[in-house]
């Protein structure tokens, strides 16, 4: 099985930066937030026991929710 290449420290700093923005209001940085993790995503829904959408638009909103209560 091929692994993925790690995500570059570069990734981690701007998502850094992309959560402090949203967290304030910034649409445009929670978009590019859940648009890196869409693949993540569509893969953890796979193992949820109810529709493809229905736990897409969990995840997602789980994550929506992390970001804006982080502390």
């Amino acid at each position: 099985m091929e692994e993925k290449e790690p995500r570059k420290n570069e990734d981690a700093y701007n998502l850094e930066q992309l959560s402090i923005k949203a967290r304030e209001g910034d649409k445009r940085s929670m978009e590019l937030i859940l648009q890196f993790f869409e693949e993540d995503i569509k893969n953890l829904a796979r193992y949820i026991r109810t529709s493809k959408e229905d736990a897409e638009q969990t995840l997602k909103l789980k994550l929506i929710e992390y970001i804006i209560n982080e502390k």
